[in-house]
């Protein structure tokens, strides 16, 4: 059997989707013929973890935990709420430091993780004969590290890309915004892509970029998926669960940031309700996921009319729950520059429930694939005026008329995907 080292800084217990699209290769890839080792970061800075993400791992991987120099998230999350709510000559001073501290750590602060993986990673390899690295980020540090050290080992590596680097740098909540790192994040970028035997990313326009940005072939899409098995569960649910049979339950999962804003479906909701103030009693919303401080505003107003409900982030096997029992599924994608390339993981998910999904959207990677299926109801999320006809129809409808079978998904599955991976580590591991 030939051996797989994989390099990712999330991995259960850590929660998010970008951890299920690791955990799920990891689950699916022993079914062919892989043995695998797993590098992950022991104390990863990240906002959650979820528990039972870990039954997806099989009991033959190895996994190596290293250390992170990180301070915890927690830490950074009220330093920038101390520097916000500083005033004067201090607070611009705070925020000097703030930036200087980001601008030091580049790629992104993920880099402290570097000294002692490294330590761990020479371990692995003088443990284990590896035949492939399979690296997977963001954090984008961690392919900066896998393709050196498997340069200097003459050991192939297949770089995975779950976000586009530049979208990220200009996006995220913790990254600076400075004109030099971009210009060095194009240097780490190439050099990346450059020195990895192959490249896998979860778009197509990723795809489509780097083959043009850089001049190489060995690129390949694998998309985000659903995983089956995950939707075999108990559907006795205990008294916390907020579905209420009696309203109609729009629910929403998975981050809401700059890039997936509610701001259209809230304007559209406040409209209606304003309008017909009886709907107070006939819907509710769910949010399921983090809500970053900066989207926390739009919530204020329709928060008092008591129909929203902010679950933050729950663990993936009850957030199946809800989603399936959901009666509108939300997606949501501003139109910011680069967010068409974007397919959000959760689509996938979604394909899998009986609940139509109001997708606010822009025209791109995500409209493409989910307008081949029935039951994605796609607008601009722009078009205010069309969100509130579409909310107010599905309010208006009996919630027995609401469910719809999707059907030609199954190339979404994991198993699938998984598959497709296989072969390009078989293929990456012929070099080595």
């Amino acid at each position: 059997m030939k051996k797989v080292l994989i390099i990712s800084y999330v991995f259960p217990p850590t929660g998010g989707a970008g951890v299920q699209r690791i955990s799920k290769f990891v689950k699916n890839l022993v079914k062919f013929d892989w043995t695998i080792s797993v590098l992950t970061a022991l104390n990863p800075s990240v906002p959650t973890s979820d528990d039972s993400l870990l039954s997806d791992i099989p009991e033959s991987i190895q996994i190596y935990r290293s250390r992170t120099l990180e301070p915890k998230y927690t830490f950074k999350s009220g330093f920038k709420k101390n520097v916000q709510e500083s005033g004067g000559f201090f607070g611009k001073l705070k925020e000097i430091i703030k930036t200087l501290i980001k601008a030091a750590l580049l790629p992104d602060p993920q880099v402290l993780w570097w000294p002692l993986s490294s330590i761990s990673l020479f371990q692995i390899i003088l443990k284990n004969k590896i035949d492939v690295i399979f690296v997977s980020g963001p954090p984008f540090s961690a392919l900066l590290f896998a393709v050196f050290w498997g340069k200097l080992f003459k050991i192939p590596v297949v770089s995975d890309f779950r976000d586009e680097w530049t979208f990220s740098r200009n996006t995220w909540e913790h990254l600076p915004k400075l004109n030099f790192i971009r210009h060095l994040d194009r240097k780490f970028e190439k050099y990346v892509v450059k020195n990895s035997i192959y490249i896998t990313v979860a778009s197509p326009f990723y795809e489509k970029d780097i083959k043009k940005n850089y001049g190489i072939k060995n690129c390949e899409t694998i998309t985000n998926g659903f995983d089956r098995e995950d939707f075999k569960f108990n559907k006795n649910f205990d008294h916390d669960f907020l579905i209420d049979e009696n309203k109609i339950n729009f629910v929403y999962s998975g981050t809401v940031w700059s890039a997936t804003s509610l701001c259209p479906f809230i304007k559209a909701l406040e409209n209606l309700i304003a309008q017909e103030p009886a709907l107070t009693r006939k819907i509710q919303l769910l949010v399921i996921g983090r809500v970053v401080p900066e989207e926390e505003y739009y919530f204020r107003h329709v928060s008092k009319l008591g129909i929203v409900k902010l679950l933050g982030y729950i663990d993936h096997d009850l957030l199946i729950q809800y989603i399936s029992s959901a009666d509108i599924l939300l997606l949501s994608l501003a139109n910011l520059h680069g967010s068409e390339k974007i397919i959000p993981g959760k689509i996938f998910e979604y394909m899998m429930c009986k609940a139509p999904v109001l997708s606010m959207i822009p025209n791109g990677a995500c409209s493409e694939i989910i307008s081949k299926i029935k039951g994605f109801y796609i607008v601009d999320p722009d078009n205010i005026d069309t969100i509130e006809k579409i909310i107010s129809d599905f309010a208006a409808r009996p919630k027995k008329s609401l469910p719809v079978n999707k059907t030609g998904i199954e190339y979404f599955s994991r198993y699938y995907l998984t598959k497709q991976l296989s072969h390009i580590l078989d293929v990456s591991a012929g070099h080595h």
